[in-house]
């Protein structure tokens, strides 16, 4: 009686996962990505991410014919206009933690560049995503059942 192992279940590539795993364990250099968005401010609460090529397993990746494009938001009584979910409501599944953060404003107006500079140094210090990444904040979760 022979037996007949399925390649492909749940949609994955059994024998491929396990051939990346191995690859892995002998080189565990080539499991660090790094994947990039760039973030255009629309109008209000509308901003576009873009997504495109990303570095991992030793080298770049630019398999990618498209860009994949994402519209953000917030809700009106978030003095948006729905143009998208705000990223809180996007991700399904997040990774446990990051390794760093880098962030560059691109800024155009018709005041002076050291007034723009000002504008971004006072929206980071009124900023409390930017508050609760650099300086952290204590967490309590609680369990309230029903």
């Amino acid at each position: 009686m022979t037996q007949v192992t399925e390649r492909v279940r749940n949609g994955v590539d059994s024998e491929r996962l396990f051939a990346t795993l191995d690859a892995i364990t002998a080189q565990p250099g080539i499991a660090r990505f790094q994947f990039r968005a760039s973030n255009r401010w629309i109008d209000g609460a509308h901003k576009r991410s873009t997504i495109k090529d990303f570095g991992g397993a030793g080298g770049e990746d630019t398999s990618r014919a498209e860009a994949f494009v994402l519209d953000a938001g917030e809700p009106a009584v978030l003095l948006g206009t729905d143009t998208g979910p705000n990223p809180a409501e996007s991700p399904r599944e997040v990774r446990n933690g990051f390794e760093g953060i880098r962030v560059t404003f691109v800024v155009r107006g018709d005041a002076s560049p050291e007034k723009l500079r000002e504008v971004v140094e006072r929206a980071q210090a009124r900023s409390a995503v930017f508050d609760v990444v650099t300086h952290g904040v204590p967490v309590t979760v609680g369990v309230a059942v029903d």
